[in-house]
Formats: C-alpha cells, sequence, structure tokens
C-alpha cells in the first residue's frame, strides 16, 4: 500500500510541476490523466494475475471527466467495470480487489459494475450516466467488448436524440439554479456554475446525441459549431482548466468554488496589479466573468442550433 501511495505522491508531483513551469490546462490534465491511467492498469493487471482471471472477458473503462482526460489533480475517478455475465464469484472478487487496491492508493473512487445492456437501460433514462458515457474510454480489458458496446451506445443514443438532448438540458438547467444569480456573482463554481466547465461539456454531450460526434474539433470541423464559438469555448476551456488545476493544488484537495479568498490569492497567481480604484480581485473577476460569458453565449448557441436543425 506505501508503495502504490508513493506511486500518486510522484505523479501528483509530476503533474504539479507541469502546471507551475506554465502548462496549459489541458496539457496537465492530459499528463495527469496518463499518470493515472499507468498506475490503475498496473493494479487491475495485479488483479488479474491474483485471481487468476482472463481480461478479455470484461472491460474497465474510465467515465466522465477521467474518461475525456480533462481530470483535475484530486477529482475522483470514474471507472466501471463492463462485462458480459461473468460469473457471479469471478466478478465480485475482481470488482471488489479491484475497487479497494485504488481506493488504498490514495484517489477518490466512483465505482460501477454493469452489463452493457443495464449501461443502456440506464443511460436512457437518467442523465448524470448518460453524459458519463458519452465520455466513455477503455482502460484495460477487452477492446472487442468496448469497441461493440461504444458502437451500440451510439446507434441507440441517435435513435432517441430527442429525449436524450432534453434530458441533458433539464438536468444542466437543474445545475445552474442551484448554482444560482447569487451564488454564481459571489462566488462562482468553475465546473457548475453558468459559462463553466460545464458549459463546455453540454457541447460535446449535445453533440454525440444529436450528431454522434462529441469533439468540438471536429464539430467546427464538419460545419456543425460555429467557428467563432469553437475559439470562445476553446479558450474559456483552457482557462477554465488551469484555474481549477490551481484550485486542486494550492489547497491540496478538490476545490471547484471560487470563495472571496481564494479569488484573491488567483487574482495575486495570475499577476494582476490593479488600477486607480481597482483592486486586482476585481481585475480578475472581470476577466472571469467576460470569458464565461463568451462560453455561456457560444454553448447555447450550439444547443439552441442542435435542436432547430433537428425538429422538423
Amino acid at each position: 500500500m506505501l508503495f502504490r501511495s508513493a506511486l500518486l505522491a510522484e505523479a501528483r508531483l509530476k503533474s504539479a510541476n507541469l502546471h507551475a513551469a506554465g502548462n496549459t490546462g489541458p496539457q496537465v490534465c492530459l499528463a495527469w490523466a496518463d499518470s493515472v491511467d499507468a498506475i490503475v492498469q498496473k493494479l487491475i493487471k495485479t488483479a488479474c494475475d491474483e485471481q487468476e482471471v482472463d481480461p478479455s472477458r470484461f472491460a474497465f473503462l474510465a467515465l466522465g471527466g477521467y474518461g475525456r482526460r480533462d481530470l483535475a489533480p484530486f477529482s475522483d475517478l470514474d471507472l466501471m467495470l463492463l462485462h458480459n455475465n461473468l460469473p457471479e464469484k469471478q466478478l465480485q472478487a475482481i470488482a471488489s480487489q479491484v475497487s479497494q487496491m485504488i481506493v488504498d492508493t490514495g484517489f477518490q473512487l466512483g465505482f460501477s459494475v454493469r452489463t452493457p445492456f443495464q449501461c443502456r437501460q440506464l443511460a436512457w433514462t437518467d442523465a448524470v450516466i448518460l453524459t458519463s458515457l458519452v465520455e466513455m474510454r477503455l482502460v484495460y480489458g477487452s477492446d472487442s467488448l468496448f469497441n461493440s458496446f461504444e458502437n451500440s451506445f451510439r446507434n441507440g443514443a441517435k435513435l432517441r436524440w430527442r429525449s436524450l438532448a432534453e434530458m441533458i438540458e433539464t438536468e444542466r438547467l437543474i445545475e445552474r439554479q442551484k448554482y444560482g444569480e447569487t451564488e454564481f456573482l459571489l462566488h462562482p463554481n468553475v465546473k457548475r456554475s453558468r459559462g463553466c466547465l460545464r458549459d463546455v461539456q453540454i457541447v460535446r454531450w449535445i453533440g454525440f446525441v444529436c450528431f454522434g460526434e462529441k469533439s468540438p474539433e471536429q464539430l467546427v470541423d464538419v460545419g456543425l459549431l460555429a467557428p467563432e464559438d469553437y475559439n470562445s469555448i476553446r479558450d474559456g476551456y483552457a482557462y477554465l482548466l488551469r484555474l481549477r488545476n490551481q484550485l486542486h493544488f494550492m489547497n491540496n484537495r478538490a476545490v471547484d468554488s471560487l470563495d472571496r479568498p481564494k479569488q484573491v490569492e488567483l487574482a495575486k497567481w495570475m499577476g494582476f496589479q490593479g488600477t486607480d480604484g481597482v483592486l486586482p480581485v476585481e481585475e480578475f473577476m472581470t476577466r472571469f466573468f467576460d470569458l464565461t460569458s463568451e462560453v455561456r453565449y457560444s454553448s447555447a448557441n450550439f444547443v439552441g442550433m442542435a435542436r432547430s436543425k433537428l425538429t422538423p
């Protein structure tokens, strides 16, 4: 356990050094996700060897931010064991050992065990599960099982695009209401508040269910996302990821809310000097609101376009 914890500490230090050296938010998150993959794959292989389980009969999938590879330094890992009716004894043994080893290493873990059928049934009625699966990525196990499930999931989503898009939009509206106008103005949440990372992610989710494509780069290439909206989303995404990474590193834990003391600290970190009658923190928050307003507008523009394009 101590050895595994040391691996995690070493990986976090590497990520922190990349961040301190000025690498972009997406670059640091990608490097961190790669380091996490290496640790998780090592743990799964150890468990498979000890349990004498054939890894061609299942697939461990990264979901959500982990699947998207924009995982923040102290965020939870969302991992799923996908299987096609493994014997119950084997299934429980491998699931229990892998999840326990990951937690013992020091990660916060969200873990599920499902068949492809169970995933699809849940996704068509639960926006959180749906959007988490949209970002799925194979970490360890059967390529054929993963590819088969990914194809069936994509095809099923396209058949249900209208209800799924409405479900995603409703879930996002509920979340934004929870982090309401006053909350947003006083201490916005870089993940959930309007114009923040969720509004970048909804472009991916709506793009996937409506057009079968979640990458903003691909969406702009095929003419579904306006170039000016893509630029706003790309720049806002990079800014928000770097800001979120700094929040995590300076608190040594998962923190996504910008209260006043954090705003002051971040303004100093970003080098705002202030001007006559304007504090550095006010300059920082003006920049923050400018960028997030552009993300909010561009995201809403794409969602509205998708709705109108596919409505008879």
